[in-house]
């Protein structure tokens, strides 16, 4: 009844009052069932309440876009990501308002890395592809690396385990929209230059590179050094190990001549055929 009441006047409160409801709705929209307005399937009916609502959310916004935060745009893109999973479709002029609502809010003002993740997530779930924003994204991303690094003194080619498990999410979704950012993967190739990065962190760099489809200088280099630590590569959980078949088949099939053949090497086929089935196979 909430729902029902609020959908029609939703564009006459204040921007607190369209959020907070926005993100109510997405923190209990696993556990709303209504009898009568679900389909087989377990999404809502087209044209019930709960159906319509992504397209009232959507249609509200501009109403409230020029008092929004970043943060606040961000949070609905979330809670609309959310909302979608729930729903038989999803109209695109309510994307079309998700997307000028970020547009219209200062990406500098983002102040941490979590929330170019969230969004870029958001986009998978919504199936939404905007090369302008994502360009934006991951230049975002890279300067938050740097600025993190010169804050904390770190000069030269030194990179965290932390800082690798945050390029990895990011790059892993831009790789799943089909999107290739070049700022990212020289990120990852500098990256692979750092000493102290640990075995596992550097995997997710070269799985970056893989599946970029970018096979720099470094990523060779990367590739003899880890034939030379097979016992380290099978002590990696099952995660790492499928992130390292799936480097090594991409370098395998896609990579330049050197590369492949350094790919061959027996030490590294060992590792694959003992931890992954579908090598062997």
């Amino acid at each position: 009844q909430v729902v029902r009441h609020a959908l029609p006047i939703l564009e006459e409160g204040t921007a607190r009052q369209y959020t907070a409801f926005v993100d109510g709705i997405s923190a209990r929209i696993s556990s709303i069932k209504v009898a009568g307005e679900t389909t087989p399937s377990g999404t809502w009916a087209p044209y019930s309440p709960f159906g319509i609502m992504s397209t009232a959310i959507g249609d509200a916004l501009p109403a409230y876009q020029q008092q929004l935060s970043f943060e606040d745009v961000v949070g609905i893109w979330k809670a609309m990501a959310m909302i979608n999973e729930h729903l038989p479709h999803h109209r695109t002029d309510t994307t079309a308002h998700l997307l000028q609502a970020l547009g219209t809010v200062n990406i500098q003002n983002l102040l941490t890395a979590d929330s170019v993740s969230v969004l870029a997530e958001s986009f998978v779930k919504l199936r939404v592809y905007h090369a302008p924003i994502l360009k934006r994204l991951s230049t975002w991303m890279t300067s938050w690396l740097r600025m993190r690094q010169s804050m904390e003194g770190r000069y030269g080619v030194i990179m965290t385990d932390e800082e690798a498990e945050v390029l990895h999410a990011f790059a892993d979704k831009l790789s799943l929209l089909g999107y290739m950012a070049s700022d990212i993967s020289d990120v990852c190739a500098s990256g692979l230059e750092c000493d102290t990065l640990s075995v596992p962190s550097k995997v997710k760099l070269m799985h970056v590179l893989a599946t970029f489809g970018h096979f720099p200088r470094q990523f060779l280099v990367a590739s003899r050094a880890m034939a030379r630590r097979a016992a380290e590569l099978q002590q990696m959980d099952h995660d790492h190990q499928r992130m390292l078949f799936q480097m090594h088949l991409c370098g395998a099939l896609q990579g330049p001549p050197q590369l492949k053949a350094e790919l061959e090497r027996e030490e590294l086929r060992e590792v694959l055929h003992e931890s992954e089935a579908t090598y062997s196979w």
